[in-house]
């Protein structure tokens, strides 16, 4: 496969992530790869390697998705400072953090960090226990009105900065029509994401009703799933000690 045929990648087999492990020649010379080839070898035979995304085709931005029977892994990582290098466990579409986010790809912590990594993977497996007990909170807590209103803030984003978001209101998230039924947070959140992402939605920008669009950005869908997390670590911070 030559240069243009990597850069075409989207979806990515465990070869093909080996493919796009080149340091971009414009970071620091102090900058210390971390490999994902390396984690997904690390977190065998316990997780198994599923399918992996590129986020840009003009990047090494990307994440893999590791299984181990219901359960899901999933490690995003760049080797041009364009994603920091995260762990996260994904449940019925909500992305978990597992506790070691935004590793420092320099120095010593860096170049040692495969060694670490073997050191901490039973730290890790444990962690997934721990995400998952989180998971089982939010499938049995009911969706309150402020939770409901909180996560609608975090998802329903119109766009990447401040400006244009400022002049929006009334966001018709539809899920809210279920809060008598008393659903839980995690069915809430599922329905939200849905809606979201399928355009099915609407809300007023300067006093004019609009309809939402479908979303497609992979890394839009991670921008989302970063807002989310901020706000479950807002109103759930015991499970994020």
């Amino acid at each position: 496969m030559n240069v243009e045929q990597i850069k075409k990648l989207t979806t990515l087999n465990k070869e093909e992530v080996k493919l796009i492990e080149h340091v971009n020649e414009n970071v620091s010379d102090k900058y210390v790869p971390i490999f994902t080839s390396e984690l997904i070898d690390l977190l065998e035979p316990e997780f198994q390697f599923d399918s992996g995304m590129r986020v840009k085709q003009t990047e090494t931005g990307h994440y893999v998705d590791l299984k181990k029977a219901n359960d899901t892994i999933r490690i995003y990582n760049s080797f041009d400072r364009s994603m920091a290098l995260r762990v996260h466990l994904v449940s019925d579409g909500i992305s978990i953090p597992l506790g070691i986010d935004r590793l420092i790809h320099r120095g010593e912590k860096a170049s040692n960090f495969q060694e670490e990594f073997k050191a901490a993977k039973q730290d890790i497996l444990d962690a997934v226990i721990v995400a998952k007990t989180f998971k089982d909170h939010l499938d049995n807590t009911i969706a309150t009105k402020e939770i409901a209103k909180a996560i609608t803030e975090s998802i329903f984003v119109m766009g990447s900065r401040k400006k244009d978001n400022k002049d929006i209101t009334d966001i018709v998230n539809y899920a809210d029509l279920l809060l008598d039924q008393n659903i839980s947070v995690s069915k809430y959140i599922n329905i939200s994401i849905r809606s979201y992402l399928k355009g099915e939605y609407n809300y007023t920008k300067n006093d004019v009703k609009m309809s939402g669009k479908p979303k497609r950005s992979v890394l839009g869908i991670i921008h989302l799933e970063n807002r989310l997390v901020k706000t479950l670590e807002e109103k759930f911070p015991e499970y994020f000690l």
